[in-house]
């Protein structure tokens, strides 16, 4: 096509016009291609410390004394540039993986970190019904998701990786993304919730000669509690239904006794083991100066029934 071109040229010098004719079109509609895109989208440069972004287990404010910020997220200068720091987890402070959560809807997003970080940390994006989860470490100094569907609601996670042989940092610089440009800022900043399928700080040991979780005791002792509640009823049971049995067998003896005794002095018959006990006692009653033998009877009945009445 070009031999042909050439041919059909009268001279040099008209084939070369017309060569940077055709390479100016060409070179105007790249750029008109190219300033269309970029009137399409705009970045949008998201604060570190904005109320969008969540930050576990928490985050301190100017205030907050550093004793009292160990295993939290402050906000410090570095290089004049405001960075969301953490030194992960804290023997001496809260014993909880440093988390970082934002949702958003762009097409991409940039984020950078400071020259200090060095830090291994775990990047977990959920788009859609896509996950996706890296190993990075932060010292390279920036980290990128591009490609995304600027309709669904993206979550970026990052969570620090603790290191037990050596101190470890993690900031967080500047977050920028890329959306649409007649797009509004409730469009592309959602609702901040935390997705399902990511979980929440877990606690982690802080000394390299653990190799185990730190137990906590809250529930040992709830359930002792209830172990020693149980015992301590049990026993009680125990003991009160047997001292109510004995009770009642005591009364149904004695009972059963007066009936026998009645039923004899009415009747006039003794049985044998009646007969050898009155045997004993009637002697005693012929002495003289003692009582007769319905004055003893009367006795006994008014004893029974002193000591049955209130059971009656």
């Amino acid at each position: 096509m070009t031999e042909r071109f050439i041919r059909r040229c009268s001279s040099a010098t008209s084939c070369f016009l017309t060569l940077l004719v055709l390479c100016g079109i060409f070179s105007s509609g790249s750029v008109k291609a190219k300033q269309i895109q970029e009137d399409y989208l705009r970045n949008v440069s998201i604060a570190n410390t904005s109320p969008e972004i969540t930050y576990t287990p928490f985050f301190c404010n100017s205030s907050t004394s550093e004793v009292d910020c160990k295993g939290g997220w402050r906000a410090l200068d570095v290089d004049g540039l405001t960075v969301v720091s953490t030194d992960g987890p804290s023997e001496g402070g809260v014993n909880i993986v440093p988390q970082m959560f934002f949702s958003f809807r762009a097409s991409n997003l940039f984020m950078t970190t400071s020259p200090l970080s060095n830090v291994s940390i775990n990047v977990t994006v959920l788009t859609g019904n896509v996950t996706v989860n890296a190993m990075a470490n932060s010292s390279l100094g920036s980290l990128a998701v591009v490609n995304l569907q600027e309709t669904d609601t993206t979550t970026i996670s990052i969570t620090y990786v603790p290191d037990l042989q050596m101190p470890a940092r993690l900031d967080i610089g500047n977050i920028t993304i890329m959306v649409k440009n007649d797009s509004v800022s409730s469009s592309f900043l959602p609702t901040q919730t935390l997705p399902p399928s990511i979980s929440l700080p877990t606690v982690i040991p802080t000394s390299s000669s653990s190799n185990s979780a730190t137990p906590t005791t809250t529930s040992d002792n709830t359930k002792k509690k209830l172990v020693a509640h149980a015992v301590g009823l049990t026993i009680g049971l125990g003991l009160g239904l047997t001292a109510v049995a004995c009770v009642i067998y005591m009364l149904w003896r004695r009972r059963r006794r007066k009936q026998r005794e009645d039923s004899m002095v009415a009747g006039g018959t003794i049985d044998h083991a009646s007969a050898s006990r009155w045997n004993r006692e009637l002697p005693s009653l012929a002495e003289p100066g003692r009582q007769s033998m319905s004055s003893y009877l009367s006795r006994r009945a008014t004893k029974d029934h002193k000591d049955t009445r209130w059971f009656r």
